[in-house]
């Protein structure tokens, strides 16, 4: 999916938890709308080495930034890397809204694609109209015209908005079913009996989670897997999973304590969110398989007790 950024957005970063709200925007898209890629941005102009409101270019307040190291290198790479329309096309129509120039919205219209902001409530609609000024051939006179831009508003509201018809339709309406078709959709995963009790009790929202979680492990293991396990290509899929650091470890390991696909106990630290309390626990397996050895809630941490 494809979008366009609206410069007129950066009067939103004031911190580095703005840059931050941006990315993770992205990946809760991404997410919700079992995205197979992640979302494309045109920026309007070398967005890595502007000043944002007297707080230095995007490379300094990143270097503040709370996401974690993956996160952090993947946000990088897209600002560094990602294209910038005033390099790709000039045209002499102008775009504005509020009466302010605005190339991002340009840009979407001309090559019909959405466009994307930093986060905040002056951009959280999911349409903006525009008014485009033309020059008439024929007269010289100054032509208004109104056009709607698609714009990727609040993910907490999307009813009725261009992006509901992009959510998937469930295929289950309950734990039972959605354990009923677990094995068919999911053939690389395994789930321990630990985790498929624990499951029994999710709500709608923790197995719509799921459900994309074990969509990108089983794309992963299709196509991805290689020689050894690399979780940094799940998280570049749209799954975050991480070790528990050390200290965690040495505290609350025990905890961590499953048993594995061959029902022995083994330490497994390697996990995944699936809810703000709610994780998920696993670990490589034999032929290109993924196990399952727990789902529920957050287990103890040094930062979470």
């Amino acid at each position: 999916m494809d979008f366009a950024f609206n410069e007129l957005s950066e009067s939103n970063i004031r911190s580095p938890d703005d840059l931050d709200a941006f990315y993770n925007q992205l990946v809760k898209l991404m997410r919700i709308a079992n995205l197979k890629e992640f979302p494309s941005v045109v920026f309007t102009d070398d967005f890595s080495s502007k000043d944002f409101n007297g707080l230095g270019n995007a490379y300094k307040l990143m270097s503040s930034s709370k996401l974690e190291r993956d996160e952090y290198e993947h946000f990088l790479s897209i600002i560094v890397n990602a294209p910038f329309s005033s390099s790709i096309e000039i045209i002499d129509d102008q775009y504005l809204y509020d009466s302010s120039e605005v190339k991002g919205f340009q840009y979407s219209c001309i090559n019909s694609i959405r466009s994307v902001s930093i986060p905040g409530s002056n951009w959280d609609k999911y349409n903006y109209l525009v008014d485009k000024l033309s020059l008439d051939d024929t007269s010289d006179e100054l032509i208004t015209s109104q056009i709607n831009i698609e714009h990727l508003g609040s993910l907490s509201n999307t009813a009725g908005t261009w992006l509901q018809k992009y959510l998937p339709r469930s295929e289950f309406s309950n734990a039972q079913e959605f354990l009923e078709i677990f094995p068919s959709k999911y053939p690389n995963v395994l789930i321990s009996d630990e985790a498929r009790n624990s499951l029994r009790g999710f709500n709608m929202g923790k197995l719509n989670q799921l459900d994309r979680a074990m969509g990108i492990f089983q794309i992963y293991c299709d196509n991805y897997w290689k020689n050894s396990f690399r979780r940094h290509v799940i998280t570049k899929l749209g799954v975050h999973i991480k070790d528990e650091s050390e200290q965690t470890m040495n505290r609350y390991g025990d905890q961590r304590l499953f048993l594995n696909e061959n029902g022995e106990k083994e330490i497994i630290p390697l996990h995944f969110n699936i809810s703000e309390d709610f994780r998920g626990y696993i670990k490589p397996a034999e032929e290109n398989k993924i196990f399952l050895a727990y789902l529920g809630p957050h287990l103890s941490t040094v930062k979470y007790k």
